[in-house]
C-alpha cells in the first residue's frame, strides 16, 4: 500500500491492514508472529479468507479487540460478554468446515 494512503477499514482485510500499519509492522513480520505463511496474511488482508482460527492472534499482536477486527466495532461490553458471540460464530463455522469434510 502507497505511504500515506488510509486502508478501507470496511472490512476484515482492510482494518488488519490498518491496524498493522498502526503498529508499524511489515506484513511478513506479522505472518511470523502469528505462526502464518506470508500468503495467507495476504489473503486476510485481501479479504479473500477471514482469519477465524487466527483471530485471538492477531487481536494480542496488533493491540486490538477481536470485535474491532471481524466487525469494525470497539467492544462496549466487558471482554468475558465480548468473546462468548465470537466464539460461538467461530464454532458454527468450524462445524460448518467439518460437515463439508466428512
Amino acid at each position: 500500500m502507497p505511504r500515506g494512503v488510509v486502508p478501507d477499514q470496511s472490512t476484515v482485510g482492510g482494518r488488519i491492514v490498518a491496524a498493522r500499519l498502526e503498529a508499524g509492522m511489515k506484513q511478513r513480520e506479522l505472518a511470523d508472529l502469528i505462526h502464518v505463511s506470508e500468503r495467507s496474511m495476504q489473503a486476510y488482508e485481501s479479504d479473500e479468507v477471514v482469519p477465524y482460527l487466527k483471530i485471538m492472534e492477531l487481536s494480542e499482536m496488533l493491540n486490538k479487540t477481536p470485535a474491532w477486527l471481524l466487525h469494525g466495532e470497539e467492544a462496549l461490553q466487558t471482554p468475558q460478554e465480548n468473546i462468548k458471540p465470537l466464539l460461538t460464530e467461530i464454532r458454527d463455522l468450524l462445524k460448518k468446515q467439518l460437515d463439508l469434510m466428512s
